[in-house]
């Protein structure tokens, strides 16, 4: 298999040369040009409020001793939680979720993924999934991928913490705890494709090594400084916009620096200037090459865009009220940005330098997401890089609002500033929670339904004669993405989909010798009432067929994934066929299962599916 990964790369080799290229260029440039030089890099951020002063202002609003300086009661809380949160990320999991078959038709078989360079329809994340290319080499198995994202979690979780050090513990926490309990980190950290995952570590890291960049008094301090760019330059190829979120965020910076010096244009003083600016110079200059190469390897050979599939008819006016109405910590961070601004402006005060190009490349990222008209509920991961951009900014504003000298309230007001901000909190957080408690039990049911009738499945035709059956899918509530995504995950399990391009019985992908759970040959023809254009499931997967026909045949196998049937429907089905798995939430729900419901909106809640064979 490494074999393949070095070809895959090796297909990719004008991409791969740049990548590489462009931060080594950067670094060795610094070190030949201006390393030498005595002038110190730090002296241009003495200024920073963010990091380089952050919360050592005299307190004000004094917090009990005993409350600040207690690690073990926290510690103690937000270590519970995680452990919690690392078992549901667990809990139930398999390779039958929506886009496995990314890995079930290539790591988790020995072929590597290629880079997703998808030039026809205008995609550009090269370091997507790549990485599970290589832990396939150490384990094609749940529990190593599994590993890789608890990595990432801890890794970020620890991050942060270093971010906020100057924070009581229990208020580092529980903005941890805010920040994993919104629905976009669920949704990314839960599940295996989502390469915002890896954008939240990267940047995240980022941010640290920019805060210690600007801490260390060492000449070693342009390490961090080049770690900032190593960063960069991997988060930067994992999803298209964060060119943007980066780019605006580091153009910010040099205007902001810019405006503070005389005649900025002088050879001179663009030295100097470039000398004090380095580090965001070379992240404009990362964003660039990123753009360049869009340009260049991507968007001439676009023919369908990807956004005018998902969301044909909706414009970005219905994405960005989508989003408020969805997000409402949108709305609050745009109120205090907005504040926050006036007020530097009206005061005539330096903005924080760091803070305030960071929300500014959030509110681009968020942006260029309306404008693509990309919203919906399984959607909200999207924007997880500018949530938490949002939760440090609101995290920093709160405390400081509470905790520093130049915001001398009289009591009564604090008071009610304090039971207003408690308010906010915990309506956000409340909504926050019941989102995201949907959104793990309608996964783990969603693949707990699908392994069961997949076992059920091998138990019953391995004990039959026959060697040839016909799944038929009822059309309520799937679609022809529905039946593609359970084929893939029938075939990783070792049964062949019936392929009628050579009228012969063979499986659907080329792999390894891959059997999966059964132990002898067992072809399944997939049909359902719906269109398939040329018998495909799906169109853009040649070798996945699926056959339209409006009813079942006697023998065949009725098959009913996670959704909602009425029970009269059920019940009908009983009787003219034989029950071979059921599940109803309502009856059959586990403990684990009813308590993630119960942190929900309970709303009615359907799951249920059935495996028939018509008599």
């Amino acid at each position: 298999m490494l074999s393949d990964i070095i070809k895959n790369i090796l297909d990719e080799s004008r991409f791969i040369t740049v990548w590489l290229l462009t931060p080594i260029v950067l670094v060795a440039a610094y070190e030949i040009i201006f390393y030498s030089s005595k002038y110190s890099l730090k002296s241009e951020f003495k200024n920073t409020h963010f990091f380089a002063n952050f919360y050592h202002e005299k307190q004000v609003f004094k917090i009990s001793e005993l409350i600040k300086k207690s690690v073990f009661v926290p510690t103690l809380v937000f270590s519970i939680f995680l452990f919690i949160y690392i078992f549901l990320m667990c809990y139930k999991e398999e390779f039958a979720y929506i886009d496995n078959f990314q890995f079930t038709d290539f790591s988790l078989r020995g072929t590597p993924l290629s880079m997703p360079i998808w030039r026809g329809n205008g995609r550009f994340w090269p370091l997507g999934l790549q990485e599970y290319n290589f832990l396939a080499l150490l384990g094609k198995s749940q529990l190593i991928y599994r590993s890789y994202s608890i990595f990432q979690l801890i890794i970020l979780i620890f991050a942060v913490g270093k971010i906020l050090d100057k924070v009581p513990i229990w208020y580092k926490y529980l903005t941890l705890f805010f920040l994993l309990t919104t629905t976009a980190f669920v949704i990314s950290f839960f599940g295996f494709i989502y390469s915002e995952r890896n954008i939240l570590l990267f940047l995240t890291l980022i941010i640290l090594a920019y805060r210690l960049f600007l801490k260390s008094k060492s000449n070693h301090a342009r390490f961090y400084m080049y770690a900032v760019l190593i960063f960069a330059q991997l988060c930067l190829y994992y999803k298209e916009p964060v060119f943007v979120l980066l780019g605006v965020f580091s153009i910010s910076r040099i205007i902001i620096n810019l405006s503070s010096i005389k005649k900025p244009f002088t050879y001179k003083k663009c030295k100097q200037f470039l000398k004090k600016n380095y580090i965001d110079v070379g992240l404009l200059m990362l964003s660039s090459v990123y753009f360049i190469l869009y340009r260049i390897e991507v968007f001439p050979h676009i023919t369908n865009a990807y956004n005018d599939n998902l969301f044909p008819d909706t414009t970005s006016l219905d994405a960005c009220v989508w989003w408020i109405k969805n997000q409402p910590i949108l709305i609050v961070f745009f109120i205090v940005f907005i504040m926050r601004i006036i007020s530097a402006i009206v005061r005539k005060t330096n903005i924080d330098t760091i803070q305030e190009p960071l929300a500014l490349g959030a509110i681009s990222y968020f942006i260029v997401y309306v404008k693509l008209r990309m919203m919906g509920d399984y959607s909200i991961y999207y924007i997880a890089p500018v949530l938490l951009i949002i939760t440090l900014y609101l995290s920093h504003f709160i405390y400081q609002f509470l905790s520093r000298s130049k915001y001398k309230l009289p009591i009564f007001k604090k008071l009610c500033s304090i039971f207003l901000i408690t308010l906010l909190f915990l309506v956000l957080l409340h909504q926050s929670i019941q989102k995201s408690s949907r959104v793990i039990l309608e996964r783990k049911l969603y693949i707990d339904g699908r392994v069961k009738i997949v076992h059920s499945l091998a138990e019953y035709t391995e004990k039959s004669s026959d060697n040839s059956f016909v799944l038929f899918f009822d059309k309520n509530g799937i679609y022809e993405g529905t039946i593609f995504h359970f084929a893939r995950f029938l075939d990783y399990n070792g049964f062949k989909i019936y392929d009628d391009s050579q009228d012969v019985l063979k499986t659907s992908t080329n792999v390894h010798s891959f059997t999966g759970i059964l132990t002898k040959k067992v072809t399944l023809t997939l049909k359902a009432p719906l269109n398939f254009l040329d018998n495909k499931c799906v169109p853009w997967h040649n070798s996945t067929k699926c056959f339209s026909t409006n009813n079942p045949q006697k023998n065949d196998f009725i098959v009913l994934l996670p959704g909602y049937y009425a029970p009269d429907y059920i019940n009908d089905l009983k009787a003219n066929s034989t029950l071979l798995t059921g599940y109803q939430f309502s009856e059959n729900a586990s403990f684990i299962d009813k308590m993630l419901y119960k942190f929900t909106d309970q709303q009615p809640f359907y799951r249920d599916f059935y495996l028939f064979r018509k008599r």
